[in-house]
């Protein structure tokens, strides 16, 4: 049989809570206890709440951090920390102190230092240290970096010369371990080329293809001889046939990404769960996810430019956000206003699940701060790759890729296409542009014949050979 004094008990117990008055300036007590009555809120939650500000003995107009809050809630359990949490949820307008607390309890397991394992370096399977190349090899590349030009052969572009000493690694450990010297021989040559198809995880005709042409151009810097320059001349023909008759995973995976449109209702929706999800931590992944495949779909930085920072890379003004920023393959600054579409996934980072009458208050103190643009839930820093980790996580391939959709996607309005293509993406090359201009023309051709093919089937005929 139920109690029918229960809910004049909880109204009760509920307004003795409120009126000592740590919480009567808080709260609208008529409001609250309509929501007691309503089971809406518990006499529990009411009771954690008033011991938490009485531990704090500060008002709600005070500004509380997480050092505060950890220092107040010493004693607590995990639990009853969490158990705050979902009260202050449900009695309070989400708001800064909320995230403040998620902070708090985040470190009560203690420092991310210490809560992280150090893992030790792993081991290079496939090749050696820089240091144990040869040191005439290391001359070379530093005359590279020095922009010199070799023996038979200009410097690559810098951006390569960092590719180039990783083939010459994988180079030298084969040599050593077929008790080989580390040099460009033709035996050693050979034994490197060997290499690159007996790995555990198969290499693609492209992947070697480009290590063959790298050791190639490195072999040109330094004079080798006549008899090794010829093979790998040989080689890099040889293999640059087989690599054509294959389509590189890299255009597999970008033909298979979703439409622009189609990212754009994945990211929605993955906000929607964000606002939905009680876990923090799952609600601020799906936040990130949002706007990193979104911002950086139209905006395609390369991975090593996308660890941005507001009041660095990232700034504002009354126009709304931009980039200013310098990129790492060219050194060439980077200016550009972001759209007020990508603008709003931006400020739900900013906001990280509080109310937009705050965005303000924490968009400014992220400026002040000078955040990162993509943080945990605890405020920490993810690792550098995160944005492509995002990437592959919910579109199947990295960010890298998006690069190559948007050149595909602008292509097909000819060569005013191509050109804002380049200019999104940083590109300078004639050469760049006419390869993009010419993979345009032969997809548009190939599907203006699969059209056409189409019209001449009736009805009957699809239904027939087809279905």
């Amino acid at each position: 049989m139920k109690n029918g004094n229960a809910p004049t008990y909880r109204v009760k117990r509920a307004r003795e809570i409120i009126e000592r008055g740590r919480l009567t300036q808080m709260l609208d007590i008529d409001q609250t206890l309509t929501q007691i009555v309503r089971r809406e809120i518990s006499v529990a939650q009411i009771s954690i709440v008033d011991e938490f500000f009485s531990a704090l003995k500060l008002d709600a107009e005070a500004h509380i951090d997480a050092g505060l809050i950890s220092k107040a809630t010493e004693y607590w359990t995990w639990g009853k920390l969490t158990s705050l949490r979902a009260a202050l949820r449900k009695i309070f307008e989400r708001s800064p102190f909320e995230r403040e607390l998620d902070i708090a309890i985040a470190r009560w397991h203690g420092p991310p230092e210490d809560r992280h394992r150090s893992h030790k370096p792993r081991e290079k399977r496939f090749s050696l240290d820089i240091s144990d190349l040869p040191h005439s090899w290391l001359e070379a590349l530093a005359a590279m970096e020095d922009g010199l030009p070799g023996v038979a052969a200009n410097p690559p572009a810098p951006s390569m010369i960092a590719t180039t000493k990783v083939k010459l690694r994988e180079f030298a450990k084969v040599a050593r371990d077929r008790g080989l010297a580390m040099d460009l021989t033709l035996e050693a040559t050979r034994e490197y080329e060997k290499s690159l198809f007996n790995r555990e995880r198969p290499l693609s005709p492209v992947t070697i293809h480009s290590a063959m042409r790298q050791v190639r151009d490195f072999a040109r810097y330094i004079g080798a001889k006549e008899e090794v320059l010829d093979y790998l001349l040989e080689r890099v023909r040889f293999h640059e046939r087989r690599s054509a008759k294959i389509q590189p995973k890299k255009e597999a995976k970008v033909l298979s990404l979703p439409t622009y449109s189609e990212m754009f209702a994945i990211a929605f929706e993955m906000l929607g769960e964000a606002d939905r999800l009680p876990n923090p931590r799952h609600a601020q992944y799906r936040r990130n996810a949002a706007l990193a495949i979104t911002l950086f779909a139209a905006l395609p930085l390369r991975v090593a430019d996308t660890r941005i920072s507001f009041g660095k890379e990232l700034a504002w003004d009354e126009a709304g956000y931009k980039f200013d920023l310098k990129v790492s393959k060219t050194g060439r600054r980077f200016q550009s206003r972001i759209h007020p579409v990508f603008a709003f996934f931006i400020d739900q980072v900013v906001l990280q699940g509080c109310a937009p009458i705050y965005l303000s208050e924490m968009r400014e103190s992220c400026f002040q701060k000078r955040r990162l643009l993509f943080v945990n839930y605890d405020d920490t820093a993810p690792h550098k790759n995160y944005v492509s980790f995002l990437w592959s996580q919910v579109l199947g391939t990295g960010s890298h890729a998006a690069r190559t959709k948007l050149h595909d996607e602008f292509a097909r309005f000819g060569s005013r296409g191509v050109e804002l293509a380049m200019k999104a993406c940083g590109h300078r090359s004639e050469r760049t542009a006419e390869a993009y201009r010419t993979a345009a023309f032969e997809r548009l051709a190939l599907e203006k014949v699969h059209d056409d093919l189409s019209c001449n089937f009736s009805d009957d005929e699809w239904r027939e050979f087809f279905q």
